[in-house]
């Protein structure tokens, strides 16, 4: 295929489609461009997600097919208020196609300047508390040890104050020794080191680019639904067949607002952690609450009222009633 020059697009440059476009499966940032072999290196930006559920598919045509309950496609379940931290390795693109989507209106091209990461000193001086800006100071350490294991993999040979481009990263056949050593040196597995590369390319190469997410991964005080899906890690015991379920859950198919419900369970949880205070501990308040709405009351011999708690996957569980 003829390719027009120039590009519309440049190194650096991010690609989006259009209203009309549907070439591209997400936003992606050019890494290179090769014009004898008529391909540009791209990588996947992690995006955050817009939906409740998304269908893993290769097209429209798959994704109906996974709403219709085939086992080739595979549903995975997206908040709303949550980025992906997954990011996918480079891939290769037709030069020729990406121009032609460029200059059809298919695809946009975000003119990306010079990104520049903004000064640590500034971020902790705008810190509105002394918990924030302890937290930024965490966040600062943890960002600068996986930048060090990412300069260890990219720094030129002959050059070590560069780094190489993805482009030359990628051409290197040392690059898997230099990913492994920097595993071992930094204490994390080969899986890490890629992760943190590929989200250095992916933002920008930018320092910044390797904090950690935290803030990112859900709005503080937004309510998280629970549907069919037990949340957290299944019990030994179902695992061993001594229970039937893999767990409570809270409010089944009543939507992340079912707190405003009355009587909801999470309305109960609620009432239950309002007892909390320097008399009563969490244990305690826990007992109470499961006391009250998760156990059966009988009348003993004596006449008292005696209270069983129910099995433990049908009550909350005690880190739930922490929440």
């Amino acid at each position: 295929m003829a390719i027009d020059l120039p590009l519309p697009f440049k190194v650096g440059d991010v690609l989006e489609n259009t209203p009309t476009g549907q070439y591209l499966p997400r936003p992606v940032r050019v890494l290179s461009v090769d014009i004898k072999t008529e391909t540009a290196l791209v990588i996947s930006i992690p995006k955050v997600q817009d939906t409740e559920s998304e269908t893993r598919g290769e097209s429209p045509e798959g994704q109906a097919k996974g709403d219709s309950g085939s086992t080739d496609a595979k549903q995975k379940s997206t908040k709303s208020n949550r980025m992906e931290d997954y990011t996918a390795a480079p891939r290769p693109e037709p030069l020729g196609v990406l121009a032609t989507e460029c200059n059809q209106h298919r695809i946009y091209v975000h003119n990306t300047p010079n990104l520049q990461d903004i000064p640590d000193q500034l971020l902790l001086d705008a810190a509105e508390s002394d918990h924030e800006r302890t937290r930024l100071q965490r966040d600062f350490r943890m960002r600068d040890k996986r930048y060090d294991a990412v300069c260890r993999v990219l720094k030129h040979t002959d050059r070590p104050n560069e780094l190489q481009s993805a482009a030359q990263a990628l051409a290197d056949p040392q690059l898997p020794a230099r990913i492994r050593r920097a595993a071992n040196a930094s204490g994390h597995a080969t899986s890490t080191i890629y992760s943190w590369l590929h989200r250095f390319w992916a933002l920008g190469s930018r320092k910044n680019a390797l904090k950690p997410r935290y803030p990112r991964c859900g709005n503080a005080g937004t309510p998280k639904a629970q549907s069919k899906a037990h949340l957290g890690r299944k019990p030994r015991r179902f695992h061993q067949g001594k229970q039937p379920t893999a767990g409570f859950i809270l409010d089944p198919g009543k939507g992340p607002d079912a707190h405003l419900e009355e009587g909801s369970d999470k309305q109960k949880l609620a009432w239950g952690y309002r007892l909390i205070n320097h008399m009563v501990s969490i244990e305690d308040a826990y007992l109470i609450t499961c006391g009250v709405f998760w156990s059966t009351h009988d009348i003993g011999p004596d006449g008292n009222t005696v209270v069983t708690l129910l099995p433990r996957h049908l009550r909350p569980r005690e880190p739930a009633a922490q929440i």
